[in-house]
């Protein structure tokens, strides 16, 4: 975070960040423990600088959401989509797409392409808390990896 907070301030060109993992944004409310689990303190990041765009993934279902004036696109998927309308049974399907990322100096354009919009329910799983996972689980993760 730090390295990029200097990265941001110290340049006045805009911004686009690719990430896995959205932020937390209003069409994901139903997908809270699957979302960037440190998203306040990159907002805090970003805040004051050139971002214009995030873009991410892992959630398995395309949305989008603009946020103090930055645009936050998250991909479907290329393996299955989710539908996620209700908090607590999420439905798989098969879906496969990507975007295409149009950019001039004003504007930023996405389009998802549909290479397959199945129907049929290939598996339901169950959701009992839609919130965040516990921080200690990722503070332990974390220092795993890192020592």
């Amino acid at each position: 975070m730090e390295w990029l907070r200097a990265e941001l301030h110290s340049s006045p060109k805009p911004a686009i960040l690719f990430m896995h993992h959205p932020l937390l944004g209003a069409p994901l409310e139903q997908m809270k423990y699957s979302i960037l689990q440190n998203g306040k303190e990159l907002r805090r990041v970003i805040e004051d600088t050139n971002v214009k765009a995030i873009f991410s993934g892992h959630v398995h279902y395309a949305n989008l959401f603009l946020e103090n004036g930055i645009l936050n696109v998250t991909a479907d998927s290329t393996a299955y989509h989710i539908n996620c309308a209700n908090p607590h049974r999420h439905f798989i399907t098969d879906g496969t797409s990507y975007n295409i990322i149009s950019l001039t100096d004003q504007q930023i354009g996405v389009e998802t392409r549909s290479l397959l919009l199945g129907t049929d329910t290939i598996k339901a799983f169950d959701v009992a808390d839609t919130g965040f996972v516990d921080r200690s689980i990722l503070y332990n993760e974390m220092n795993r990896v890192l020592n």
